[in-house]
């Protein structure tokens, strides 16, 4: 089943180990979810620096909730997103209850940061998003293209049902 969340390069490859950047990941998100791209300019102070290609698809994540900046205001559209961040992005498209102090059961607990732990505990419980080894969640390490893809089939079946 074709959902046209992910699409291939201009040679037809998918390249499933590439990671994604956060700009990627707005436009992928927008797709699975059918959310509508915003029309509006992003509040970011570094709005000039997304790409066209995903303006209106981060502003719409970003007005939904799903995603936001940094601590500076910044977007930082190029940057690799990690396993945390997806997963905080995740729990909040999928629309899930998180719990604060809530902990998933990783190995590398310690390692996951303090505001993604309620999140990676409910995609974990939701069985929506797994670890990386079997029982480590490698929270900084960059989502790639396959972890992403997997993850948003996920969430849009959800949304589906």
């Amino acid at each position: 089943m074709e959902l046209g969340i992910a699409q291939g390069y201009e040679d037809g490859s998918f390249r499933p180990e590439r990671s994604v950047s956060r700009a990627e990941l707005a436009v992928l998100l927008s797709r699975a979810m059918k959310l509508p791209e915003s029309g509006s300019p992003s509040a970011f102070k570094d709005a000039s620096s997304i790409p066209a290609w995903a303006r209106g698809a981060v502003a719409g994540a970003a007005s939904s909730g799903w995603i936001g900046g940094y601590e500076d205001g910044s977007f930082r559209p190029d940057r690799p997103i990690s396993r945390a961040e997806l997963a905080v992005i995740a729990a909040k498209a999928a629309g899930l209850k998180t719990v604060a102090g809530e902990k998933p059961s990783y190995l590398d607990l310690a390692g996951i940061p303090v505001w993604a732990r309620p999140s990676v505990a409910a995609l974990q419980q939701a069985g929506l998003m797994g670890g990386v080894g079997g029982s480590l969640f490698a929270p900084a390490e960059p989502v790639s293209r396959a972890q992403a893809a997997a993850l948003l089939v996920k969430l849009a079946a959800q949304q589906a049902a």
